[in-house]
């Protein structure tokens, strides 16, 4: 990503908001993040977000079809 796009993306982000739970017994985080412009700012905000943090993930769109990972 190009310093340009990058800034572009950091604008829009300025509306995003998060809801972040953490539940002390197992220790797990679910972040909820709102706010974007559309779906590909989503998920380019996501890309960016998981690649800088160094954690794998994997991205699906229906949140009710979700795969089982065990």
């Amino acid at each position: 990503m190009s310093e340009k796009d990058l800034e572009k993306l950091l604008e829009k982000t300025n509306l995003v908001s998060a809801l972040v739970f953490i539940n002390p017994d197992t220790h797990a985080v679910i972040i909820h993040l709102d706010g974007f412009e559309d779906l590909e700012h989503g998920k380019k905000f996501t890309d960016n977000m998981f690649k800088k943090s160094g954690i794998k993930f994997t991205a699906f769109e229906d949140a009710w079809e979700t795969p089982t990972i065990h």
